[in-house]
């Protein structure tokens, strides 16, 4: 099989990559390493490779939890407001928030 990134700019000569799996089985994508010259991976470095693969999914499960849980406190406390990942609380008067 030919591969523009092989075969042109940048001229990749080594891949790994390791698969993202969620914790319920679904495949997520893949965390893959390249470059351009030539490498060979021991036992080792897959391992970390492996484990970074395993960090990145636990944030990005980390990341739907919350923005699960931000949803539900919408609907229970309209006080309660999404900033990127962490919680801050609206200046509103307190029968606003119940």
């Amino acid at each position: 099989m030919r591969n523009a990134f092989v075969m042109h700019p940048p001229h990749v000569r080594f891949y790994a990559g390791c698969p993202l799996l969620s914790s319920t089985g679904h495949r997520l994508g893949s965390l893959c390493i390249v470059d351009t010259a030539p490498r060979r991976l021991g036992a080792d470095k897959l391992r970390m490779l492996s484990g970074f693969a395993d960090l990145a999914v636990r944030q990005l499960e980390k990341r739907v939890a919350l923005r699960r849980q931000l949803t539900s406190n919408r609907k229970r406390a309209p006080c309660l407001v999404g900033v990127g990942l962490g919680l801050s609380l609206c200046l509103r008067s307190a029968d606003a928030c119940g």
